[in-house]
């Protein structure tokens, strides 16, 4: 049998519907991977905006307490 003939075997069909569904499957994958990196990449933002502003309020605390103390 030549090879283009065991392109029209049904077991060739079998073994494709099976890759392609691999396939399929492995696409979703990625898919949901980008999607949780997506969601992480946005937390690590909201994260580091938070941390500005933390700093932000205790740089503001420290400049009252040396305030304080030019005042005394």
């Amino acid at each position: 049998m030549d090879d283009a003939s065991y392109l029209l075997t049904d077991e060739f069909l079998d073994f494709a519907a099976k890759v392609k569904a691999v396939h399929e499957e492995k696409k979703a994958k990625k898919a949901e991977l980008k999607q949780f990196f997506d969601k992480i990449q946005n937390d690590l933002k909201a994260l580091d905006i938070k941390a500005k502003q933390l700093e932000d309020e205790f740089n503001a605390w420290k400049k009252s307490q040396s305030n304080k103390k030019s005042e005394e």
